[in-house]
C-alpha cells in the first residue's frame, strides 16, 4: 500500500540524495554553477515529492545561489542542505 511505496522511497532517498549532495560539493568546488543549479534543482523536487520541506527549501536556496553565480552564498546553502539531510536521514 501506500506505506510500502514511502517506505521504498525513503530508502531511494536514503541513498540518492547523499550521493547527489556529494556531486553537489564538487560541482561547487569545481566553480560549474550551471551545473550546480540543475543538481540543486534535481534535489529539491526528489525532496518536495518526498514531503521533505525543509530539504527542498535548502536546495532551493542552493539553487537560487548556483544561478546567481554566488559561489559564498551557495557554500551556505549546499551546508545548510547537508544539515536538513541529516535531519531527514540521520544515518546518511
Amino acid at each position: 500500500g501506500d506505506t510500502s511505496l514511502f517506505r521504498e522511497l525513503l530508502e531511494s532517498a536514503s541513498t540518492d540524495m547523499p550521493a547527489a549532495v556529494h556531486r553537489l560539493q564538487l560541482s561547487v568546488d569545481a566553480g560549474r554553477f550551471e551545473h550546480s543549479r540543475q543538481i540543486a534543482e534535481d534535489l529539491h523536487d526528489a525532496a518536495a515529492d518526498l514531503g521533505a520541506v525543509h530539504v527542498a527549501e535548502a536546495a532551493a536556496r542552493a539553487a537560487r545561489h548556483a544561478a546567481e553565480a554566488d559561489a559564498e552564498g551557495l557554500g551556505d546553502a549546499v551546508e545548510q542542505l547537508r544539515k536538513e539531510l541529516r535531519r531527514l536521514l540521520p544515518l546518511a
